[in-house]
């Protein structure tokens, strides 16, 4: 269930975060905090928060190995979006739109009810070698986007099959809320995020893939 921190809580939080893993040129980017314990992404930039939105993350918890149908942790980059411009409801397959837009009645589908990608996709590149990027373990191989969904009841629960799931009218906003800048985007639980020792910094020598 999505039970929010309260706001002032999770900045000091944040902030505390940001300082320890964050150089001081990369706090105007934006981080997209994912805590799968919470189900909750949080947009932090320029040292606020800008949004907070309710997830669902996978099923069957956090992972990295394909064919899991688990959701990778740790950092990862935003390294294609798609979608802009389209509406609400907007029907993708394999990241293209088919033509159909669903109405919001679609949006309230139950489990079985099948796995629409809606509205927006933000698709994640891991970003560190061994544990999101490269071999069996390769986020952007993996296909692992944060997405508008057709289970919107289902958000606060872990609900996905490895994708993050948002609200559409969510993904729409932070769609809009990211156009500009790099999107860093780290996924876990609270209390790895505070035990993480990766500075962003060394991550971001990783390449964007060429875009067709």
């Amino acid at each position: 269930m999505y039970d929010p921190l309260r706001t002032d809580v999770i900045q000091t939080w944040l902030t505390n975060v940001a300082e320890s893993c964050l150089p001081a040129a990369a706090r105007t980017d934006h981080f997209l905090i994912v805590l799968a314990d919470r189900q909750e992404l949080i947009h932090y930039s320029g040292g606020r928060i800008v949004g907070r939105y309710a997830t669902s993350t996978a099923a069957r918890g956090l992972g990295e190995v394909v064919n899991s149908w688990q959701t990778p942790r740790g950092w990862h980059r935003v390294d294609e979006r798609v979608g802009d411009g389209l509406p609400l409801g907007a029907l993708f397959t394999a990241r293209q739109f088919n033509g159909v837009v669903l109405p919001k009645s679609a949006w309230q589908a139950e489990a079985g009810d099948g796995d629409k990608i809606l509205t927006r996709i933000m698709r994640l590149r891991g970003l560190e070698p061994g544990k999101n990027l490269g071999g069996n373990v390769d986020t952007w191989c993996r296909m692992i986007y944060l997405h508008g969904t057709n289970h919107e009841p289902r958000l606060g629960s872990p609900a996905s099959h490895g994708c993050i799931r948002l609200g559409n009218q969510d993904i729409q906003a932070l769609f809009q809320a990211t156009a500009d800048g790099v999107s860093w985007c780290w996924i876990g639980t609270m209390s790895e995020l505070e035990s993480t020792n990766h500075h962003i910094a060394s991550l971001a020598s990783v390449p964007s893939p060429e875009k067709g």
